[in-house]
């Protein structure tokens, strides 16, 4: 299987374009809208850093020092003993050298887990959402991977899914659809998410843009599963 090559690049400007023409159920009748957004920022691989000791951090703290110089990779777990919000660990030893722009994975406390109340009911089974679908705070936010804050929220996994469904969990996240492009890849039926430009588990700034492709009708043979995609 010929492999779609996705290169995610951030843009040195700060685009003023049209709005996202959208339906109401969250679909866009054109399939490369963008809209307005908060520039992203910029970095220089040239650059070398130097990793910080992020444990022991609250994760919006961490963004906000260090976000110039790093990427954030979280992963939220539960702990008993770190309270919600501190980085509990990280996987690149703080000190080490890295090119600006590294991605450092870091486990999040999402705090003490709750005492599991659900009720089955009369002899029925609990259901289980799908871990396609974002779980939400109380107030049925789409929250990412479990978490979000004032300021940053976690990027889901929305590879997959459905453009419509996609493009209502962007929103949801107080993040923004920029580019969308189709291409073909073999097996993938029309309309999902084959790749988006910001991963599963990256601390954004609410307002941030996530381009996507998404996978058209048409014969692998073409050679239009070749292209390289750049964001």
């Amino acid at each position: 299987m010929k492999r779609i090559i996705c290169l995610f690049s951030a843009l040195a400007v700060l685009m003023m374009c049209c709005a996202c023409s959208s339906e109401p159920d969250g679909t866009s009748s054109d399939t490369s809208s963008v809209v307005s957004t908060v520039p992203d920022i910029i970095y220089d691989s040239s650059v070398q850093v130097k990793v910080p000791d992020l444990v022991g951090m609250n994760f919006e703290k961490a963004q906000e020092q260090y976000g110039k110089d790093i990427v954030i990779i979280a992963d939220w777990q539960y702990s008993d003993t770190v309270e919600y919000g501190v980085i509990v660990s990280q996987a690149t030893k703080a000190g080490d050298s890295v090119a600006q722009g590294t991605k450092i994975e870091v486990v999040i406390s999402k705090g003490k887990k709750p005492a599991d109340t659900t009720s089955t009911g009369s002899g029925g089974v609990a259901s289980t959402a799908s871990s396609q679908v974002p779980s939400s705070t109380s107030s049925g936010a789409f929250t990412g991977d479990g978490t979000v804050g004032d300021k940053y929220v976690t990027m889901a996994d929305i590879t997959n899914m459905p453009k419509a469904q996609a493009l209502i969990v962007i929103h949801n996240l107080g993040l923004n659809v920029g580019n969308i492009i189709e291409a073909v890849k073999e097996g993938m039926p029309a309309g999902y998410v084959i790749a988006q430009s910001k991963p599963k588990g990256m601390i954004l700034e609410k307002g941030s843009t996530v381009d996507l492709v998404i996978s058209k009708e048409g014969s692998v043979s073409s050679g239009l599963e070749e292209q390289e995609i750049i964001f």
